[in-house]
């Protein structure tokens, strides 16, 4: 849960790097011992256990036998059959197996237990591919477990081909301080956020980025006032459990004009209603839809940053290319530009979204100088400027990467970076060597 930093705290163990301690409002949680720098361990922890998610995106219900989704409002819950939430399919399977008695007894003590495992396991996947290949499993760590909850969390975790977890310092953290960790996504609004906490963590989120109604100003969840058309609205009580009520108030930073939350939510219903029914594959469709989306929405907001994720998949395509257009290079650049103003607000400190980021702006980046000078339109000495701009974007890349696991997709992108920087830096060399008359660059084997 979310510590105000108030709460009174009682140490239990000590590690070097942090204790636990316990609070009526917290339980157990874990506080430094020490000042801990970012990019600092803090702790390693191998798992009590690992297995499947019991019920997730593209399996069968267990209810009706057909493929399910996750729904916004209910994210555990069937959305073609609206089948309890997983405890209840589990269950019902073990005692049809006859593993486990049948009766209410045993049925309450599982799904309790499932409640358990739910609010404290961590999600991982598949050693070696990417997220959106892997299988969806779950590892359970007892002392990683405690953690409280910030949606501005301080710590980065990692894990690695064996499952063992491990949690750095994403920023410097003060001894006496709390040591969070993000339990929900962290491009989602105030709103959504607090939402999937309270159901699937069973507790309401009261942390600093919750109570701002523009969310320190990454305006994750403002809409442009439909009356002045100049100023963000943004909802009154941000803490409220009911944000898209009919008696909820939004307000214009502006004008003060006031919405209620179901005209909000109406907004957003259209939104995502046009969003789910553009096809992905169209980038010239979702570019439309993007500009249309954005006379309503704040260029930030958690939908229109799905949006431009989307056209990043299409885009990544035309950076593997052969010869990528210079038009779709720049596309890409400033798209990622947008998404890591946000991530510098709800991401403090080492990010592996920002390292990925980073480093294909280092590629388009370094792509696009390196056309210019083909067409003559950059002289070496610009080259060697721009490809020194590619390089600090590089090495930025590097410093959210670096702790990544070597078995990871991040851990082996942190490799090639690597492996990338030294060939940029002799790429910058020749640049300037060329601008340097009489001065010849150095003949190289290998080719960036």
């Amino acid at each position: 849960m979310v510590n105000d930093g108030k709460s009174p705290d009682a140490p239990a163990r000590v590690s070097v790097k942090y204790r636990i301690a316990k609070s009526e409002k917290l339980g157990r949680y874990m506080i430094a011992e020490k000042d801990l720098l970012a990019g600092e361990v803090i702790h390693r922890e191998s798992p009590v256990s690992v297995g499947p998610t019991a019920f997730f995106e593209g399996s069968l219900c267990f209810n009706c036998h057909k493929p399910i989704g996750q729904t916004e409002s209910k994210p555990y819950n069937c959305t073609k059959c609206k089948a309890a939430p997983l405890c209840q399919p589990a269950c019902e399977v073990l005692q049809n197996l006859r593993l486990v008695p049948d009766d209410s007894e045993t049925s309450e003590l599982m799904q309790r237990i499932c409640g358990i495992l739910d609010v404290n396991t961590f999600e991982l996947r598949s050693s070696g591919v990417s997220e959106l290949e892997s299988h969806l499993l779950r590892g359970l760590y007892t002392n990683a477990a405690l953690m409280a909850h910030n949606c501005l969390g301080n710590t980065h975790l990692t894990v690695d081909e064996r499952d063992e977890l491990a949690i750095y310092a994403s920023v410097d953290i003060k001894k006496g301080a709390t040591i969070y960790f993000n339990y929900t996504g962290s491009l989602l609004g105030s709103a959504k956020r607090r939402e999937n906490l309270r159901e699937g963590k069973y507790f309401e989120c009261e942390c600093t980025l919750c109570r701002d109604p523009f969310e320190l100003k990454s305006n994750l969840s403002s809409i442009i006032c439909p009356r002045c058309r100049q100023g963000y609205v943004g909802i009154q009580n941000p803490l409220t459990s009911n944000p898209y009520g009919l008696k909820t108030k939004w307000q214009c930073e502006r004008c003060k004009s006031l919405l209620s939350g179901k005209m909000i939510k109406t907004t957003l219903d259209l939104t995502r209603f046009l969003i789910e029914n553009t096809e992905n594959f169209d980038t010239k469709a979702l570019e439309s839809l993007l500009k249309k989306l954005l006379l309503t929405v704040h260029t930030n907001h958690y939908l229109a940053l799905d949006l431009k994720e989307k056209l990043l998949v299409n885009y990544r395509k035309e950076m593997s290319s052969i010869n990528p257009k210079k038009k779709i290079l720049e596309r890409i650049l400033d798209l990622h530009k947008e998404g890591l103003a946000v991530l510098d607000i709800v991401e403090p400190g080492i990010s592996r979204q920002k390292g990925i980021r980073l480093y294909e702006m280092y590629l388009a980046t370094a792509l696009i100088a390196k056309k210019n000078y083909a067409a003559r339109e950059i002289s070496p000495l610009e080259l060697a400027s721009k490809l020194k701009e590619a390089q600090d974007l590089l090495q930025k890349a590097l410093s959210n990467l670096l702790l990544e696991p070597t078995g990871t997709p991040e851990g082996q992108l942190a490799k090639l970076a690597l492996q990338q920087m030294k060939l940029l830096r002799e790429n910058i060399t020749d640049a300037k060597a060329l601008a340097t008359p009489g001065q010849k660059p150095k003949t190289r084997t290998r080719k960036q």
